[in-house]
């Protein structure tokens, strides 16, 4: 088609061919020798059929690759001519030509004569749908707008289509220029001449993409909706107004009892007759839906198919034609189960609000014998009982007497006989346990009496039984309830907990009872003791106002008791005295049940000063507030004894510093100088060497005799100030030791100290010590003493450049004092020092304020014994750096401490009653990782020792060292020190991993036994022999053997007793 181009377009009428003609580029002229209907060479042309509806939806063409006036190939409606009935026509084809330029559908042309097919003509629309310019694609197979997408099944009804020259409508998933995916509906016709040679293919492309996308979500709805109503697991229906189930889904049908919905559907011809259970129900629901349309929660009781009811809740909505309503649909659930829950949450309410009332009467009443009878009384009534009964044990535990009855008088009762030896009695009364019978007559314990089931004639009526113990809080059992019914089966579960709930109710009220009357008796004894007392009794409140104080202690005050009370108690107590008091009152408070001890000054009526050492301890009242109880002892003698005492020993110091200055020294330093001479007159030689090291010896014996006098005559110069003190300390050890350098620094503000005059005569002690010790073993060319102010802390420090040495292996009696010292002052001293890098020892105490008090450290106590636990508070609360922050007596509660706030260091003992407490240490670490543990336990057993270590103890100390040894243990952890030496918990870590090892090895082999062979292993533990371990299971002699054979093999022991000891350490059984 070089020359000229044919075209066979859609007609718009069947009986209207249309034939366009273009003319050649080359010659300008029209091309004519065709007429509609005939080829340029003669022949018919039959027109293009499948798309004569399409002609008015047709775009204007382009041909490319035709020669037209343009010189685009572009076919223009100048360029065309259509003829109709045999005659030209003009306006027609511009006519057309305009329609198929604004066709909306894509169209192109292919020649299937030409290699590969391609297309040789595409309009605006097909450019516009798929990005692609004409340029581009003429010239190309079609098969590019499928890109790499070639395997689509549509593709092989073209290709055939194609190769058949035949009609062919596809949907393609094609790609535009820019990639995006569109699904297109082609349509395919082939052109022919009017000998039926096939000259071109027309397509004509529609995007249905959109469309597309609807069908493929209506279909998932569908599909979605289909699932729903398949598997919903409520059931979903449509019924008909009169009646009739025209659909169910699979859980509707399950709900009813139907095996299918088919089966419902057919067999269901009217819901209201056939399931409600009230047909005027669904007349109901109908009504209710014709005025509203809709309900949702309309619970009714229906039937099953097998006739059974069950409770369903139905969600529905009428259906509705023209207006009417012609059937309902809807869905329901099966809520049987809820119903009986309400109707036992409902039960369940009346009985407890019953029992409240019966627990509110019990509290009000005080009488014995009036509780007994009001709580059988109303037990009787709850469980539905034809009789009740309280019994009393009488003389021991084997006979019993009655307390109170109800349902029967106590004539009528009498005139029964009673089943002698009733066994079932022992049940309740020994063995603390409920026993319930639906017929106790035929219970082997009913009696030893052959005859009426273990009862003679005339025996009180009773089949249904009920016994339930009357428990105290100690355990004691204070009696029995027992009920009686003449029909079997009575008594259930409700009725046994109505009446343990009764029991424990009236357990209460009866220790109350006796409790009242015991108090009233201990409040007259109280009271003889508290004012007759020859302590003062103070009790305070959590400020610190007195509430009570006995007359003794009111008196030794110069006071009347209402003159104490209501006043705060800080007033009667020196000012130097207050804040330590304070402090004390607080720290029992933090700690109810632990016990403080103090001294302190208190101030008379008369301005008389009395001293005296209190003890306080705090209790919890009922409203939840806490009263403090202070015993007092008068000590004011004992102190005018030690301050004589004290003038005494510094005289006697004074005396010997004298006598050492005068006579002794002065006999050294006489003999010193008669060496010196006899050295002069000798000259040189042998004996001159002599002298020279007893003239050394004994200058070394003068600076020791100095050094002696000034630690005794340091009690004179308390008077004087510290610093002066210091530097006279510092120079006299210059003199000692001329070859070393001896350095003082004391910080500005340092003083005045937070120490009166004897703590500060104690502090240069402590200085003087570590001088010495410094002096006299490190070796040292430099010793620094440093006193300075550090955090709220005082901070004296002697340090220097020695040889050093390990303070785990060295420990004398010096640093033994020095820390007895620091102690005494409030402080903790340290001594840190390794081997060549020289020695520091170094003095802390709080400053006191609030921050110094903050600064304390936190200590939780965690022992099950009561006392020694209050024991070892009360001697670390006396320490000012230390703090008491929590006690415990089980994990359970420690845990509970450490929730609550930070610990920083825990003393723990290892056996608890709820675990090990080891495992308390990980937990602690976990809440303060710079936390410490402190193990303190009455065993130090190996391996329990090892597990401590390994969960992360710093150290283990016996229950039996001294508490100044706990203390210092505390404090050496708070200053970092060591309280093991590395070698032996490197020890203790291997010893842990060899237990470990072994127990999991135990574990493993445990674990191979089956249900029977522990079954076996318990037994044995119960003491039970082979014969009677078979027995019990049910098993012959053999089988018990080879079941013993293998647990053996196993566990790897020898014998049976290894065995139970195995399964005992390992907890695989237990001894009952």
């Amino acid at each position: 088609m070089h020359m000229h181009q044919l075209l066979a377009l859609p007609a718009p009428t069947a009986r209207w061919p249309v034939v366009c003609f273009v003319r050649r580029n080359d010659t300008e002229q029209w091309v004519e020798d065709c007429a509609i209907g005939r080829s340029s060479d003669g022949r018919n042309l039959r027109p293009v059929r499948g798309h004569q509806a399409r002609v008015e939806r047709s775009t204007r063409r382009r041909l490319r690759g035709c020669g037209t006036r343009s010189g685009r190939g572009e076919l223009r409606g100048d360029d065309l001519m259509v003829s109709g009935a045999g005659e030209p026509g003009g306006e027609g084809v511009r006519m057309l030509a305009l329609a198929v330029s604004a066709s909306p559908h894509g169209i192109l042309i292919t020649d299937p004569n030409r290699p590969d097919d391609p297309i040789v003509y595409v309009n605006p629309a097909f450019e516009k749908l798929t990005g692609y310019a004409a340029e581009e694609v003429l010239g190309r197979n079609c098969r590019f707008l499928q890109g790499d997408d070639r395997n689509q099944a549509a593709l092989s009804e073209v290709r055939a289509a194609l190769r058949e020259g035949r009609e062919c409508r596809v949907v393609l998933r094609n790609y535009k220029k820019d990639g995006t995916l569109f699904y297109n509906e082609l349509s395919i016709s082939p052109a022919r001449d009017g000998s039926g040679r096939l000259l071109n293919f027309v397509g004509v492309q529609e995007d249905v993409t959109e469309r597309k996308r609807t069908e493929d979500a209506l279909r998932e709805a569908e599909e979605k909706y289909h699932s729903i109503f398949e598997n919903s697991i409520e059931g979903i229906f449509q019924t008909s107004l009169d009646g009739r189930l025209l659909a169910a889904n699979p859980a509707m049908a399950r709900i009813f009892g139907y095996d299918s919905p088919e089966e419902m559907i057919e067999e269901v011809v009217d819901v209201g007759e056939q399931l409600y259970e009230d047909p005027a129900r669904r007349r109901e629901l109908a009504g209710i839906l014709e005025e509203r349309d809709a309900v949702s929660g309309f619970e009714i009781r229906v039937r099953r198919k097998d006739g059974s009811l069950v409770w369903i809740s139905t969600n529905a909505r009428a259906l509705r034609k023209d207006g009417r309503m012609v059937g309902i649909q809807g869905t329901v659930e099966d809520i049987s189960e809820r119903k009986r829950a309400e109707e036992a949450l409902r039960e369940g309410t009346e009985t407890l609000e019953k029992l409240n009332h019966v627990g509110q009467l019990l509290s009000s009443e005080l009488d014995g014998q009036k509780l007994a009878q009001a709580v059988t009384d109303e037990a009787t009534k709850l469980i539905g009982a034809s009789f009740g009964a309280f019994l009393n044990t009488v003389g021991g535990d084997d006979s019993y007497t009655l307390r109170a009855i109800s349902g029967l008088s106590h004539e009528a009762f009498s005139q029964f006989h009673m089943a002698r030896k009733i066994r079932v009695f022992d049940t309740a009364f020994k063995n603390r346990e409920v026993v319930r019978s639906d017929d106790i007559r035929e219970e082997p314990d009913y009696g030893d009496l052959p005859a009426y089931g273990g009862a003679p004639e005339g025996t009180l009526p009773v089949a249904s039984y009920l016994a339930v113990p009357v428990v105290s809080r100690s355990e004691e059992v204070l009696g029995g309830l027992f009920f009686g019914h003449p029909e079997p089966g009575v008594f259930g579960e409700r009725e046994e907990g109505i009446a343990t709930a009764l029991a424990a109710q009236a357990a209460v009220a009866l220790d109350n009872a006796r409790l009242f009357e015991s108090v009233r008796e201990s409040e007259e004894r109280y009271r003889v003791l508290y004012e007759d007392n020859p302590s003062m009794y103070f009790t305070l409140d959590s400020e610190g106002t007195v509430l009570s104080v006995n007359r003794f202690g009111a008196e030794n005050l110069g006071y009347k008791p209402d003159e104490l009370i209501g006043r705060p108690v800080l007033e009667i107590f020196h000012e130097d005295d207050k804040a330590n008091v304070r402090r004390h009152l607080d720290a029992c408070l933090r700690n109810p049940g632990s016990l403080g001890l103090w001294e302190a000054r208190k101030i008379s009526k008369d301005g008389s000063i009395l001293w005296v050492e209190e003890r306080a301890s705090v209790v919890r009242t009922a409203g939840g507030g806490q009263i403090a109880l202070v015993v007092c002892e008068d000590i004011s003698e004992r102190k005018r004894a030690g301050e004589a005492l004290r003038e005494v020993r510094d005289a006697e110091r004074a005396r010997i510093a004298r006598d050492i200055h005068d006579e002794a020294l002065q006999d050294i330093v006489h003999a010193l100088q008669q060496i010196q001479i006899g050295k002069a007159l000798a000259g040189g030689g042998r004996n001159a060497a002599d002298l020279d090291e007893a003239s050394a010896a004994l200058k070394r014996s003068v600076e020791g005799l100095r050094s002696a006098i000034y630690d005794l005559r340091l009690e004179e110069h308390r008077n004087r100030g510290f610093s002066e003190m210091l530097a006279s300390l510092v120079r006299m050890n210059r003199r000692r030791s001329p070859e070393r350098e001896i350095k003082l620094s004391m910080a500005e503000g340092v003083t005045p100290l937070p120490l009166d005059k004897d703590g500060q005569v104690e502090l240069l002690r402590i200085l003087q010590e570590a001088l010495t010790n410094a002096r006299c073993h490190s070796g040292a060319q430099t010793i620094s003493v440093t006193v300075e102010t550090s955090g709220n802390k005082l901070r004296a420090e002697v340090s220097d450049d020695g040889r050093g040495f390990d303070p785990l292996e060295t420990s004398g009696m010096g640093t033994r004092n020095m820390r007895e010292r620091a102690r005494a002052l409030g402080g903790s001293l340290s001594v840190k020092s390794r081997r060549g890098e020289g020695t520091t020892v170094c003095f802390e105490m709080p400053l006191g304020g609030k921050d110094a008090e903050e600064d304390a450290a936190r200590i939780l106590l965690v022992e099950d014994h009561a006392s020694f636990r209050q024991a070892v508070a009360s001697v670390l609360d006396r320490a000012p750096e230390l703090e008491v922050v929590g006690q415990a007596g089980s994990l359970r509660e420690a845990r509970e401490v450490l929730r609550k706030g930070d610990v920083d260091v825990a003393i723990v003992d290892l056996g608890l009653p709820d675990g090990y407490g080891g495992e308390l240490v990980k937990d602690l670490r976990g809440a303060n990782p710079e936390a410490q543990a402190l193990v303190l336990s009455a065993t130090l057993d190996r391996s329990e020792i090892a597990r401590a270590v390994e969960y992360g103890a710093a150290g283990v100390l016996h229950k039996t060292v001294g508490m100044d040894e706990v203390v210092d243990a505390v404090r050496r952890l708070r200053a970092g020190e060591t309280l093991m030496p590395l070698s032996e918990v490197v020890e203790l870590l291997r010893f842990a991993g060899t237990r470990r090892k072994e127990e999991q090895e135990a574990r493993e082999a445990l674990a191979q036994l089956t249900p029977r062979e522990r079954e076996v292993l318990q037994a044995l533990a119960e003491g039970l022999d082979g014969r009677e371990i078979s027995e019990r299971l049910n098993i012959s002699a053999t089988t018990e053997r080879n079941h013993m054979a293998r647990i053996l093999a196993k566990l790897g022991v020898h014998s049976r007793l290894q065995a139970l000891v195995f399964a005992l350490r390992y907890g695989a059984a237990e001894i009952r």
